[in-house]
């Protein structure tokens, strides 16, 4: 019989077994790896992952996630985060930094069975350092271009025969790499600060692990350039733009092993308050501002009871709790110009076809569009994993029952001063009021079979069936939109004027919710060691699809954005890892390939069937050498030299695909010499300064795109003081 204890060496998640390796399609880095390409935040490890795609446009604030041509922009993540063992849930918090991190462990296809919500194209699980691994302290120094520096300090120890204790802090800033050319500021500057206190006691048959962090950012603008007639203009835009955030996470994990059964708490509470100031035309022109604020509180509660783990037979059962409390504040302040352009400019022509020399008139030189939210939501799930062995087989069958309910509560008002110059000699006050309630309600099953045939102890071959959910919402960035029309056509009914296409109203019920997202996914995986060293790791997958959540702009002279639900699409690929390890040196290569379009999407306009699914990458590929050098000298232990290739690409930017980026690659490498517990890196990124865009999107009927980062080279500094013995 094969050996088949591979499948206990699974992730392990606050008592949870994952799928294990053989049954899930997985790509893992471990310390060496993160340091040696400069791999410290989640974009990090974009593209080197097959069909992972995270790109960095906007602020910190912009973390969206694509994986095998599923994502979205906004709201729902496609992906689950987890640090540790606990879950993330604001993805607003996903572009942070993680001090210390010893490992990345990133699982594709849907992992709905066993955490839930928003796990529909998998799961990224950070590890960082335990004091029960390591005693001493540690130190890190950066500085790469742009005056980019950065600084940690961490140290760990024990207390006593029990208790384990890591404390750790770091900073950070940048001049950034974009500059507006309005004012000369940098578009993308930031400072930032944080740290992480855990304490771990470890008993016999006991032990818990109290894990606190903290981060704070301050963060400026955002490099988007108007590209109209194929034509890039200039980053130019006059008003102040800026992203702060505050973020609190505790997290208490407690573990008791009774004979065969293992019982695990996980209780997390997780806190973010950020502010975003942006010019929302992002021109030079005085249309309009939004200032958003956000806090948002998490509690969070999973409990598991694995058992069976020597058996043929392991059981896992579990149990979810969650209460969110979301308020936003989003006040978008029309300007003078906006007035002017996006108001006044479309009354007056329609009024001057009927009535010549007509004029409504607006005195203020700007005006607010106030809008507040607050969204409650809760939820509840049951599941159970059951994993029986059988000769050469081992086959995986779970189920998860998920609760959600969800509310909006929206406060919206605006007033400004007009007048009619055929019957009005001074202005008049009007307001505009629009307040409401919407609930939303989620009941799903989740199943997922597995089964995976040990033919050799190289030799692995797994098959898998398991489906997804990605939470409905809310479209709150729409309201501004919705409330402009809204002032506008009271302005045009308090004249008792009709015309045709000005202050046309949302239907409100209609356009403020989105439905869930479901899917199928159908994976097949092969994972063998032909030779000593050389691992190879072969999938392929297909995905049915249906109310795919997509990230879309309203036509016309809108600006607010809307999630929306295409009917269905569907998504097939390949995705290849294989890495081989001699004499010292290490190549890997990665590859994915997907193939994602609507098969019904017809938006009342256009039926967009057959069109490819934008934003998603069709090819991801990443290649890389890695080559250690012992060096017995007086000054001198070792070199490590790193070169790496990663690209991806086409993207399709619209979903009538006419506009895309094409494939592009960055090239990357890094030196790290070492003498006994001091190591100095030399590293660079984009080494060929390669020109390529990483969004682009629609506004006021004009484009905008960003371009990705150029060359950046630095140095890193690692200083370690092991506590003796």
């Amino acid at each position: 019989m094969a050996d088949t204890t591979v499948l206990l060496d699974a992730v392990e998640v606050s008592g949870k077994l994952s799928s294990g390796p053989s049954q899930v399609a997985k790509t893992t880095f471990q310390a060496t790896r993160l340091f040696n390409e400069q791999l410290n935040v989640l974009k990090d490890v974009s593209v080197m992952v097959p069909n992972l795609y995270l790109p960095d446009y906007g602020s910190r604030m912009t973390s969206a996630t694509y994986v095998r041509g599923l994502g979205a922009r906004m709201d729902q993540p496609v992906l689950g985060l987890l640090v540790d063992g606990l879950p993330v849930f604001n993805k607003n918090v996903f572009d942070g930094r993680v001090g210390d991190l010893v490992g990345i462990t990133v699982l594709r296809g849907p992992q709905s069975t066993l955490f839930g919500r928003n796990t529909m194209g998998g799961v990224i699980s950070l590890q960082t350092l335990s004091p029960r691994n390591y005693q001493g302290t540690r130190v890190r120094l950066g500085y790469a271009n742009a005056q980019t520096l950065d600084a940690q300090v961490s140290h760990y120890s024990q207390l006593d025969a029990l208790h384990y204790l890591s404390v750790s802090g770091y900073g950070g800033r940048s001049d950034g790499l974009f500059t507006n050319t309005y004012d000369n500021r940098s578009c993308d500057a930031y400072v930032e600060g944080g740290g992480r206190f855990r304490l771990e006691r470890v008993e016999a048959k006991k032990e818990w692990v109290n894990n606190f962090s903290f981060s704070w950012l301050d963060q400026t603008g955002y490099p988007y350039r108007q590209w109209d007639n194929s034509q890039l203009a200039p980053i130019r835009y006059n008003e102040v733009a800026n992203y702060r955030r505050l973020a609190l996470n505790e997290g208490f994990t407690a573990a008791w092993q009774l004979d065969d059964h293992r019982l695990t708490s996980a209780t997390t509470y997780q806190f973010t308050s950020d502010r975003m100031r942006l010019d929302q035309d992002f021109t030079a022109f005085d249309y309009f501002t939004i200032l958003q604020g956000q806090q948002d509180h998490l509690l969070n509660e999973d409990i598991t009871l694995v058992s069976g783990r020597r058996s043929q037979w392991e059981k896992l059962t579990g149990l979810n709790l969650f209460l969110r409390h979301l308020t936003t504040t989003a006040p978008v302040t029309f300007k003078r110009y906006g007035i002017e352009q996006l108001i006044l400019a479309n009354a007056n022509r329609g009024l001057q076809q009927s009535m010549p020399g007509a004029e409504i008139q607006i005195s203020d030189s700007s005006f607010v569009l106030a809008s507040d939210f607050i969204q409650p939501s809760l939820g509840a799930a049951l599941y159970h994993q059951s994993t029986f062995k059988r000769g050469d087989w081992v086959f995986t069958a779970g189920m998860r029952l998920d609760m959600e309910l969800a509310h909006l509560q929206y406060a919206n008002a605006s007033a400004l001063h007009y007048r009619f110059t055929m019957t009005m000699p001074n202005y008049k006050r009007l307001e505009t009021a629009m307040d409401g309630n919407e609930t939303l309600a989620f009941l799903e099953w989740l199943p997922s079979l597995a089964a995976t045939w040990f033919p050799s102890p190289s030799l692995h071959v797994s098959a898998s069936i398991s489906k997804g959910f990605k939470a409905g919402g809310f479209n709150t960035q729409l309201f501004s939109d919705i409330l402009k029309n809204e002032l506008t056509g009271d302005l045009m009914s308090d004249l008792g004027v009709y015309v045709d296409g000005v202050g046309a109203s949302y239907d409100v019920a209609d356009v403020v919710t989105y439905k869930p997202e479901h899917s199928w996914n159908y994976e097949l995986k092969v994972e063998a060691k032909p030779l000593k060293g050389w691992s190879l790791t072969a999938t392929t997958f297909y995905i049915d699809c249906t109310d795919q959540q997509l990230t879309v702009f309203p036509d016309g002279q809108n600006t607010g954005r809307m999630m929306t639900n295409a009917g269905r699409t569907r998504s097939l690929g390949a995705e290849l890892e294989t890495a081989y390890t001699h004499d010292l040196r290490t190549w890997r290569l990665s590859y994915g390939h997907t193939d994602a379009r609507f098969v019904r999407y017809n938006n009342g306009l256009t039926d967009y069937a057959g069109q490819r699914i934008p934003f998603a990458p069709q090819n991801t590929l990443h290649l890389a050498v890695d080559q250690s050098l012992p060096v017995m000298t007086g000054w001198l232990d070792g070199v490590n030299l790193h070169l790496g290739y990663g690209g991806c690409g086409p993207i399709w930017w619209t979903e009538e695909n006419d506009v895309k980026q094409d494939f592009y690659g960055l090239l990357d490498a890094s030196v790290s010499m070492t003498r006994q517990r001091l190591t100095l890196q030399l590293w660079g990124k984009n080494l060929t300064n390669a020109d390529y865009n990483t969004f682009y999107f629609v506004s006021m009927g004009h484009a905008f795109l960003q371009k990705g980062k150029p060359l950046q080279a630095g140095l890193t500094l690692k200083w370690r003081f092991d506590a003796q013995p």
